[in-house]
């Protein structure tokens, strides 16, 4: 026998059968498996990047800029590292030998060397010409010798010997010549006086710049005894202070040949023998 027991139970919902299809609290009912708003985070500065804002070094650590002004610490930026300077930026200046112009660019980073034909001016820290006190001074060759009174030049003071001839000025008139070395050799420059009514005690010195007494290659004053010539007389204390003499070697260029002489007791200006020989 059959026993009714009432409507049957379609599992605990009594509802329609299948999957509930109302959305899951906390779920996200747009597409895909994203949970919510993206939200992009700040990259930062790649790592290990480096460049220059002008001489500001610009550096990435740890996705932060670090910035370095290399200016401050004397110094250039290059591919984002300060480097030193290797000169005064935008400076001029001559060269230790006179010989050349030296010019800093205007960052530091390099110096560019520009040979002069004659000197470089120490004021203008620019090459010498030929001109101005230069121009028309008389010539001397090697092999010549020149004779002339120094009672009948100017004194002037930018000709005052230095060096190896003390600090005294030496104070009768001067004569310049122009001398122009075409071989390197050892020369000799001898001026000795000749005069037969006073004593004249010469000096002689060599310059690069006729009326630049910096320019000095060689300067002498006396003579010793045992090295002078005899025929001058006049020998006393061990040197001849009537006789000059350089004796060296000099590489071709032009020189400049400065004849003087110290006024003081019984010397003073007189006639003079100057020579240029290549022994």
């Amino acid at each position: 026998m059959l026993v009714d027991s009432g409507p049957m139970q379609q599992g605990p919902d009594a509802g329609p059968t299948g999957v509930d299809s109302g959305t899951i609290p906390g779920s996200d009912a747009g597409p895909g498996s994203d949970s919510g708003p993206r939200i992009d985070a700040p990259l930062g500065c790649p790592p290990g990047a480096a460049r220059c804002e002008g001489e500001v070094a610009v550096t990435c650590e740890d996705g932060v800029e670090l910035r370095d002004d290399c200016t401050a610490r004397d110094a250039y930026c290059d591919e984002g590292t300060c480097v030193e300077r290797v000169c005064e930026p935008g400076s001029r200046a001559c060269s230790p030998d006179r010989r050349s112009v030296l010019e800093c660019d205007a960052r530091g980073s390099a110096q560019t060397t520009t040979p002069c034909a004659l000197f470089c001016d120490a004021t203008s820290a620019t090459c010498l010409l030929e001109g101005g006190a230069c121009e028309g001074l008389p010539t001397i060759a090697v092999g010549d010798t020149e004779r002339f009174s120094l009672c009948s030049e100017d004194d002037d003071d930018t000709h005052a010997a230095s060096g190896d001839c003390g600090t005294s000025r030496a104070d009768a008139g001067d004569r310049t010549f122009a001398l122009t070395i075409t071989e390197d050799r050892f020369y000799v420059i001898d001026l000795r006086d000749v005069d037969g009514t006073r004593g004249v005690d010469t000096v002689v010195y060599l310059r690069r710049t006729c009326d630049d007494g910096d320019t000095q290659v060689a300067c002498d004053d006396d003579v010793p005894c045992t090295e002078s010539d005899p025929t001058i007389g006049g020998c006393a204390s061990g040197v001849q202070v009537r006789q000059s003499r350089i004796a060296q070697r000099l590489s071709p260029g032009t020189y400049y040949v400065v004849a003087d002489a110290f006024e003081y007791d019984g010397f003073g200006c007189g006639t003079v023998e100057l020579r240029v020989r290549a022994p």
